[in-house]
C-alpha cells in the first residue's frame, strides 16, 4: 500500500517511540509493503453498475490490513452510490407497517404493495451481496465465500425455537461485513490504533509538518472502519471505533515533536490549545523554518571551525573557483592535492609495485627479475661492482704516480754522479 504522503524509503522505526504494541496494529505510519503483481499484468477490474452509469473497479487482491480498510471505505462509497442499502431499508419499513396489518383486513392495494416491497427488499439486498463480491479478488473471495456459508446458509434457531436458514437480509449482511472484517482485523484493532496514534509515534527527519500531520488524518479516517471489542465497549460505556476529534489530532502531532519545537510553541501560545489540526501545522511550519535556518547555520559554523576559519572550496576540473567557478558547500571535505611526481618505473607497475617514487634507471628490482635472486642480494652485488670498479681506478692512479716518482729519483742519482 502506497501513501501519498510518506515516502516509501522511509524506515519504520525511525517513526515509531519503542512500545510492545507496535506490531499489533492495523495501519502504521509507514505503510506496509503489498505483494506486488507479476510484471506486465495489470490488476482486476469489474465493470458495476452504480445508478445508471457503469463504473470500473479495481478489485481486492491486498494482503495487509490498511489495504482492507480502504476496500471497505470503497465499498461503503459505491453502495452509497449504488442505493442497494437504502432501497431495502425503504422497502422493510413499507413491510413493517403492512404486516402489524391483519390480513383479513388488507385491500388489494395494500396487498399488491406489500408484495412488491418485499421483492423490491430481496433483490436489492442481492444486489448489495454482489457488489461487495465484485469488488474481492480471488484469495479474498474465497472467505467471502465461506462466511456466506455459516453467516446466510447455515440452520439456526430461529424466533419461533425451530432451526430455520437465514438466508439474504439486511441483519445477514451487516453480519456478513462484520464476520469478514474479523477474519483480516482483530476485534480490538480500534483501541490499539488510538493508542499508537496518540503515544507510539515521532516525527521522521526526512518529512516535514504537513506531510506528517495529512497522514495522521489519513490513519484516523480508517478507524470507523475497524472493529471494536464489544467486552470492552460495555465495561466503558464507550466505542472506540470513533474518529479522534481535531483536539486530539493536535495534541498527537505535538507529542511526536522534538522537545526544542514544542517549548517554541508554548512560548509563543502560552495560554491557548490548538482545537484545529491545519491551523496548528500552519503555526508550526514557522517553527520548522526557523530550526531549519539554525541548523544550516550550526552546520556552516562547524565546518568553519573544522576547516581553520576558512571555507571549503571544490576544484572541478580546471575551473578557477577564484573566477567564478564552483565552489563547495561549508563542511564538504577539502579535495586531495594531486600529485606533481614525474618519476615512473614501468617494470615495477608492471608487477604491481609502488613506480612513482623512483625511475627504470634506479629501480633495484629489475635484477630480481631478471635474474629470479632476491633484491637485497642483487642490490648488494651491484654495489660491490661499483666499489670495484672505484678501486681499480684509484689503483691505476697510484701506479701512475710511483712510476713517475721513480723516474724523478733515477735521473736525480745519474746528476750526482
Amino acid at each position: 500500500m502506497v501513501s501519498s504522503y510518506v515516502p516509501s524509503t522511509l524506515v519504520q522505526s525511525d517513526c515509531e517511540k519503542n512500545s510492545p504494541l507496535n506490531n499489533e496494529v492495523s495501519v502504521t505510519f509507514v505503510p506496509k509493503p503489498t505483494a506486488t503483481r507479476e510484471e506486465g499484468t495489470k490488476p482486476s477490474t469489474v465493470e458495476v453498475k452504480l445508478g445508471a452509469t457503469l463504473t470500473k473497479i479495481t478489485r481486492y487482491a491486498g494482503t495487509t490490513q490498511e489495504e482492507f480498510l480502504k476496500l471497505k471505505v470503497a465499498h461503503k462509497s459505491y453502495a452509497k452510490s449504488a442505493k442497494h442499502v437504502v432501497n431495502a431499508k425503504t422497502a422493510r419499513k413499507v413491510v413493517i407497517s403492512l404486516e402489524t396489518v391483519e390480513e383479513s383486513t388488507l385491500t388489494v392495494a395494500q396487498k399488491k404493495s406489500l408484495a412488491t416491497a418485499l421483492k423490491s427488499e430481496q433483490v436489492n439486498i442481492e444486489k448489495a451481496f454482489k457488489l461487495y463480491s465484485d469488488m474481492l479478488g480471488n484469495d479474498a473471495k474465497e472467505t467471502w465465500e465461506q462466511v456466506l456459508t455459516e453467516t446466510c446458509h447455515t440452520e439456526r434457531d430461529g424466533p419461533n425455537g425451530t432451526k430455520e436458514t437465514p438466508g439474504f437480509s439486511l441483519l445477514t449482511f451487516r453480519e456478513c461485513i462484520q464476520g469478514h472484517t474479523l477474519r483480516y482485523i482483530k476485534p480490538e484493532a480500534a483501541m490499539l490504533q488510538k493508542n499508537y496514534m496518540e503515544c507510539g509515534l515521532r516525527k521522521h527527519k526526512d518529512i516535514d509538518v504537513r506531510q506528517t500531520a495529512h497522514r495522521l488524518i489519513e490513519m484516523n479516517n480508517l478507524i470507523p472502519h475497524m472493529p471494536a471489542n464489544p467486552t470492552v465497549e460495555n465495561a466503558a460505556g464507550k466505542k472506540f471505533n470513533v474518529v479522534l476529534s481535531q483536539f486530539e489530532l493536535c495534541a498527537c502531532l505535538l507529542r511526536m515533536l522534538p522537545q526544542a519545537w514544542v517549548l517554541s510553541y508554548k512560548a509563543i501560545h502560552v495560554n491557548s490549545a490548538p482545537t484545529d489540526l491545519m491551523e496548528l501545522v500552519g503555526k508550526l511550519e514557522n517553527i520548522e523554518n526557523e530550526k531549519k535556518a539554525e541548523e544550516r547555520k550550526t552546520d556552516a559554523a562547524r565546518a568553519k571551525a573544522k576547516n581553520n576559519g576558512k571555507p571549503s572550496v571544490k576544484f572541478q576540473g580546471k575551473t578557477n573557483p577564484g573566477r567564478g567557478g564552483n565552489r563547495m558547500k561549508n563542511g564538504d571535505a577539502i579535495p586531495r592535492k594531486r600529485r606533481t611526481n614525474d618519476k615512473h618505473c614501468p617494470t615495477c607497475k608492471a608487477n604491481k609495485r609502488p613506480f612513482w617514487n623512483h625511475n627504470a634507471v634506479d629501480c633495484f628490482h629489475k635484477d630480481k627479475d631478471e635474474s629470479g635472486g632476491s633484491a637485497k642480494t642483487s642490490h648488494a652485488m651491484k654495489k660491490l661492482k661499483t666499489s670495484n670498479k672505484e678501486m681499480e681506478k684509484k689503483l691505476k692512479k697510484m701506479s701512475k704516480k710511483l712510476k713517475a716518482m721513480n723516474r724523478d729519483g733515477s735521473s736525480s742519482d745519474s746528476d750526482s754522479d
